[in-house]
């Protein structure tokens, strides 16, 4: 039983260069879409987007300290 992917080469011989030219510029152009996808909504749970409570996490305890050492260092005049 023949490959669903390769039945086109079977059903039309000659178009076979052509075939291959499409399935380059099809793959090309899906992929692309498919990086669109990914980049346009990075903020979500998936394992390859940012990791936003992480970096949220950091700047909260940065900002936290800075307030903890300001507020040692403050003299009223």
């Amino acid at each position: 039983m023949p490959c669903p992917y390769t039945l086109r080469y079977n059903i039309v011989p000659h178009l076979s260069g052509t075939a291959i030219v499409m399935d380059f510029v099809s793959f090309t152009l899906l992929s692309i879409e498919q990086i669109g996808s990914e980049i346009e909504e990075p903020f979500e749970f998936d394992s390859n987007d940012l990791p936003l409570n992480t970096i949220c996490n950091t700047i909260s305890n940065n900002v936290e300290e800075l307030i903890r050492l300001a507020s040692n260092n403050v003299r009223f005049y």
